[in-house]
């Protein structure tokens, strides 16, 4: 990796912490838990939003064969974890802040009542 790889790492580290230093993840309980699950919630997002975004935008209109038989079975790869790590870690975030499948079911319904009036 090039020293260039390592800033934009540590960059883009950086910027995945701070919706969750900012917001709702710093705040209630398992802090300690609740700030990395947000940053890696983050970066999970933007990796998969991002890699979705370059393969529309720069691989995909060049219709090189190779380069998609490369790019698409690796972004494919990518975009499987970064569900996953979606999936993980926003189930943490709401069972960490409403606490049980009750009480979400009780938000939920709370919500559509608002919706409908």
């Amino acid at each position: 990796m090039t020293s260039l790889a390592y800033v934009a790492v540590v960059v883009g580290g950086a910027l995945a912490f701070t919706p969750g230093l900012a917001g709702h993840a710093s705040s209630g309980d398992l802090v300690p838990l609740a700030i990395p699950a947000d940053a890696i919630h983050v970066a999970a997002m933007s990796l998969w939003l991002g890699g979705l975004v370059f393969l529309l935008a720069a691989v995909l209109p060049s219709r090189d064969l190779d380069d998609l038989r490369n790019a698409v079975p690796r972004y494919s790869e990518l975009a499987l974890w970064c569900i996953v790590a979606l999936i993980v870690t926003g189930g943490f975030q709401t069972w960490r802040q409403v606490g049980s499948l009750d009480a979400l079911r009780d938000v939920w319904s709370v919500r559509r009542f608002d919706d409908l009036y």
